[in-house]
């Protein structure tokens, strides 16, 4: 009973593994897309300006990483924990971004992205399970999903600020002077889907069934997937140097011919 228990437990583990992987991996090549199409000035990728890419597809892309993240708190022992360690790298990605910009001066600070949205929602998800415990998860989840809802309307529909403030920045208010960033999200109405990715990991991954455990998988291209689905964290924060330091390397090599 304990072993059809585990090895369930370590196949649902490895979905959420996959679908987390394959969203990390279009998010890679969103941005990939972005270095090389900006930075490269690379013709071929002139679809990234369309309104259909930009208004639909990378939106999706996006709806899609925040879904599988509010899925895998279903294998989350605490939201607290969770929040505290991609809090860290969402402040160490910022740091490094105005150390970048004060040498380069590039205009592409980081004050908050999705790492920051990701870690906020996980706080407040943490801190309404304090003090409405007994809603329960999934009742707790339908809440924060409604709440989350009521701002993004009202945010949708306030008018343009004139002067914007770091709170109005994170909430996802409208100003006229804002400052230049690079892969900025607002908390609303993103949010939302990190709810509602958690209410579907609880619905359809008990927390009984849903212990840790991973398997090897000798299935590709699943077992790539698999991986990037494992080291989500580290991925995300070394993938736009990698990609940067390509996209320089092959800016070099081009003005050589």
């Amino acid at each position: 009973m304990n072993l059809s228990v585990n090895l369930k437990a370590n196949q649902r583990a490895l979905e959420i593994d996959l679908i987390r992987g394959i969203a990390l991996f279009l998010m890679l090549l969103d941005h990939l897309a972005f270095d090389l199409r900006y930075f490269l000035n690379c013709d071929g990728l002139a679809f990234v300006d369309s309104s259909f890419f930009l208004d639909i597809v990378r939106p999706s892309v996006l709806v899609f990483f925040l879904l599988a993240s509010g899925i895998s708190t279903a294998f989350s022992r605490s939201d607290l924990i969770h929040a505290r360690r991609i809090g860290i790298a969402a402040i160490g990605l910022s740091l490094v971004s105005f150390a970048v910009e004060a040498i380069l001066q590039l205009g592409f600070i980081i004050y908050f992205n999705v790492l920051h949205v990701i870690c906020l929602a996980l706080l407040l998800r943490a801190l309404f399970a304090q003090l409405f415990a007994r809603l329960g998860r999934i009742g707790m989840d339908l809440c924060l999903i409604f709440v989350s809802g009521l701002f993004a309307v009202y945010i949708s529909q306030y008018q343009t600020l004139e002067n914007y403030s770091f709170l109005s920045l994170i909430l996802g208010f409208r100003s006229d002077s804002l400052p230049e960033m690079a892969d900025y999200l607002s908390l609303f109405p993103w949010a939302i889907f990190i709810y509602l990715g958690a209410l579907i990991g609880d619905l359809y991954y008990p927390k009984s069934e849903s212990e840790k455990g991973y398997l090897i998988s000798s299935q590709k291209p699943a077992a790539f997937f698999i991986w990037l689905g494992q080291y989500p964290l580290w991925v995300y924060l070394i993938h736009q140097p990698i990609f940067l330091a390509i996209v320089y390397l092959l800016k070099l090599i081009l003005q050589k011919h």
